[in-house]
């Protein structure tokens, strides 16, 4: 008895152990005849397409012009980066999609120019290795969109409108590991996972914070990425004095909270400059940010509104955002503070959309073709906060200030207009800020190069208090101080603009041309002059003489 049943648990045993072997065989692909191309089939996708599940397919040298679409578990591997996958039709050049456990490997992807194709996509897939590429000329690089546990290793991006993106929502698309031997135009890519207290690296092409607190950015120069700075699922970090430009979005911040965002440049972005993703309690302050399509761009997104994340609590205080389609873009974001920034020519300078909460003052709203946009449930958002302080400057706003107090109905001004400034239906801004009114004078009128000139600001109303002088020379020099001294080395006309700020923040500006001649040619002048005086001098004298004579005769 006990005879047979070793012998049934032996045969057990022997069959799990069949069915182990079997699937190793399977996974990890020990196949003695692997699929080679051309040999066995002329075109990748067609070996693809004939494999069967955790195959190999082995390609050999060669140029093949065609895209290829990778749908089941299998290894494709080129012999080196002499084998290249060139494709400038539609479609993505290599698209993984909605499948597991692939392997690829040493290839040159040169991709395509035109918008939104990649030359790797990675999409809804998981446990994806990616190694030893060289990815070129598309408009976008390797593009992973919604993807778990990818390996990269090896790979070199370059030449591509926009080399690397990484997209998702939750933290699990962002949970990849990809090290620093991959570059973006020869610059190493950091994309840090479940890191603490660390700085990155000063010759960044690439950052990527995930799952990490208190990660320093500081001082890098970062663009032709879908993202400069990708801040996902991370807490307490600091960018600051970064330069952000051609990139899709200069700095993504995707469920992230307690971040700073300070000094830092961010332009010409194809989307925007700051996106705000389902975050809560971020500062965004002192940034230049121009020239991109949404300026700043807060939202919440509706699949998250089971975790109760959205965006809130956000502070955007200082910055100056100018030239952008969309200054400051508010969706789904509530309770935020935007104050003391410069919103300066742009198509619209606030879009605000089923928002509210917000606290909007101490801004200066200047010449934008549409000040504010509001659709939806936009009631309960402030624009001032109240008498003496304020609300915002408006450089449509076509009130006076002649009048003071609470309900500016007393004598004298204030530097608030005495009517309230219609935001949308029925939000208004009570107390719009009226700038001081400023003039200014220069000497020498006639300035030379090297010439010291003396510039005094003219300050014509006196209703607040003056908090700064500032001079803008157009040759890259900035002043402070009412009366200030500059000297131009080259001559031209230079614009000289004056920003005068009251103690509210509304700002006075005029700008004036100033002409610089060349003091050699004036020299020059000057000395032809006094020869030809002299001549004529000269030449009356002898006449003079002449005539004498004759008279003495």
């Amino acid at each position: 008895m006990k005879l047979n049943i070793t012998i049934v648990v032996l045969f057990i045993l022997f069959l799990i152990g069949a069915l182990v072997s079997c699937d190793i065989c399977n996974s990890e692909d020990l196949a003695t005849n692997p699929i080679i191309v051309p040999d066995n089939y002329e075109k990748i996708q067609s070996a693809i397409d004939a494999a069967k599940m955790f195959d190999t397919i082995r390609v050999k040298n060669g140029l093949y012009k065609e895209h290829i679409q990778i749908n089941k578990p299998l290894k494709v591997l080129g012999e080196g980066n002499s084998v290249i996958i060139q494709w400038n039709g539609g479609g993505h050049v290599v698209l993984i999609g909605q499948t597991y456990n692939v392997v690829f490997e040493g290839f040159t992807v040169d991709g395509s120019e035109n918008t939104h194709w990649a030359g790797i996509r990675v999409e809804q897939s998981t446990n994806i290795t990616i190694t030893n590429n060289t990815i070129i000329n598309g408009h976008r690089g390797i593009w992973l969109w919604d993807t778990q546990n990818c390996s990269f290793r090896d790979n070199h991006l370059y030449g591509n409108t926009y080399n690397l993106e990484v997209w998702g929502l939750t933290q699990t698309h962002f949970m990849h590991s990809i090290d620093e031997s991959n570059t973006i135009e020869g610059k190493p890519v950091y994309y840090w996972v479940n890191q603490k207290n660390r700085q990155i690296p000063s010759d960044a092409g690439y950052v990527g914070i995930v799952n990490s607190s208190n990660i320093l950015v500081k001082d890098l120069s970062l663009t032709k990425n879908a993202h400069g700075i990708l801040l996902a699922h991370s807490n307490n970090c600091l960018v600051e004095n970064v330069s952000l430009s051609h990139n899709i979005r200069g700095i993504q911040v995707v469920i992230s909270d307690n971040s700073t965002l300070v000094g830092n440049n961010i332009s010409d972005c194809e989307e925007s400059g700051i996106v705000l993703t389902s975050s809560r309690n971020n500062r965004i302050i002192n940034n230049v940010i121009e020239r991109n399509r949404w300026g700043i761009w807060f939202l919440s997104r509706d699949a998250l509104a089971s975790v109760e994340h959205p965006t809130v609590h956000n502070l955007v205080n200082g910055n100056y955002i100018k030239n952008n389609y969309f200054g400051i873009y508010f969706s789904e974001s509530h309770n935020n503070t935007i104050s003391n920034n410069v919103v300066s020519k742009n198509e619209y300078g606030f879009q605000i959309i089923n928002s509210n909460g917000n606290s909007v003052y101490h801004n200066n709203f200047l010449n934008n073709t549409f000040q504010v946009a509001a659709f939806g449930s936009i009631s309960f958002n402030t624009w001032d906060i109240g008498y003496t302080l304020g609300g915002n400057q408006w450089s449509d706003y076509s009130g006076v200030d002649m009048k003071r107090g609470l309900y500016q109905n007393e004598s004298g001004c204030d530097g608030i207009g005495d009517t309230s400034y219609l935001i949308h239906g029925s939000a208004f801004d009570r107390y719009p800020l009226v700038p001081p009114k400023i003039d200014f004078s220069f000497q020498p009128l006639s300035p030379k190069v090297s010439d010291e000139i003396t510039f005094s600001g003219i300050l014509l109303t006196s209703c607040t208090n003056i908090s700064s002088w500032k001079w803008g020379m157009s040759d890259g020099s900035v002043i402070s101080g009412q009366s200030v001294t500059h000297k131009f080395v080259e001559e031209g006309s230079y614009n000289v603009s004056l920003v005068v700020t009251d103690s509210r923040g509304a700002v006075g500006i005029i700008e004036k041309s100033v002409n610089i001649v060349s003091s050699t040619s004036e020299d020059a002048s000057t000395l032809v002059i006094g020869v030809i005086i002299g001549v004529v001098l000269s030449l009356s004298i002898v006449i003079g003489y002449f005539v004498w004579k004759l008279r003495k005769r």
